[in-house]
């Protein structure tokens, strides 16, 4: 099985390609893109849409996931703003892709326990590679 899942971070995504089990993933791919600097937030929200469609369809995932806000985040304002558009987008250019994936949104914790990771849910991404 193919898997891919995508965080939002202040001025970039990132994304990483698992294959394998849920017992032994095993990284195939992943980057972090940035935001384009120029434009006005639509042109930015349309370069995310377009990137995500680009790397689900260069690694057709059976599964999409993302790293969804906390819900005791501590970000406010335009920053908490930004990030939620920018999931909204994701979740659409995942569901409107070549595969058609839902996507699904997992916090930090629910992350861990599906790859049945014993050390901090923030340590997570060091486990990957």
């Amino acid at each position: 099985m193919r898997s891919i899942g995508f965080r939002v971070k202040p001025g970039s995504i990132a994304f990483v390609v698992l294959e394998g089990t849920r017992t032994h993933p095993v990284q195939i791919a992943g980057e972090e893109r940035k935001l384009p600097k120029t434009g006005g937030w639509s042109t930015r929200l349309g370069w995310v849409r377009k990137e995500v469609q680009e790397v689900v369809h260069q690694f057709s995932p059976d599964t999409a996931a993302f790293r969804a806000r906390e819900a005791t985040a501590k970000a406010t304002g335009k920053s908490a703003e930004h990030r939620m558009q920018i999931e909204g987008v994701l979740q659409e250019a995942i569901f409107s892709s070549d595969q058609e994936l839902e996507s699904i949104p997992l916090v930090a914790s629910q992350i861990k326990k599906a790859l049945g990771f014993s050390g901090k849910a923030a340590d997570v991404a060091s486990f990957l590679n």
